[in-house]
């Protein structure tokens, strides 16, 4: 955990570094709780989630960032579940042929794919634990 740390040299003594290590605490396990709480069919969506901190001045700001191209999709939902509340079917072919279970798949349409908040269940379950790190710095 020193490494990581190691970033934040610049900032001298006092409070200052004290809340810096907290929020990079923070980051980090909050972003542990995101890849819990991921999806991990290829593990693809886990892969490319990452955590920073960026300094702007006087403030600093903590991310964690969904990288994953589809990302938005599994967390909207796609087809009937998702934003224009419509089957999914082919733009230029007669039918959508894909692999599931092992098996070759041919329909004209399919449904869709539930939304998966699963950002909003890792921020609720890490909730604790974040007010427990940046407890001490209450006023």
């Amino acid at each position: 955990m020193s490494d990581d740390f190691s970033r934040f040299k610049h900032f001298t003594g006092g409070l200052g570094k004290n809340i810096h290590k907290a929020l990079l605490r923070a980051v980090l396990y909050l972003e542990r709780m995101v890849e819990e709480e991921a999806p991990k069919v290829t593990g693809n969506l886990v892969n490319h989630i990452s955590s920073y901190v960026v300094d702007r001045g006087q403030q600093s700001y903590g991310i964690v960032a969904l990288g994953a191209k589809y990302t938005g999709y599994v967390i909207r939902g796609t087809g009937i579940y998702g934003p224009y509340k419509q089957r999914i079917r082919p733009v230029r072919k007669k039918a959508l042929a894909f692999s599931y279970g092992g098996a070759q798949v041919v329909v004209r349409s399919v449904a869709g794919q539930r939304p998966n908040p699963f950002h909003l269940r890792a921020r609720k379950k890490a909730l604790p634990k974040l007010l427990e790190i940046f407890g001490g710095f209450r006023k």
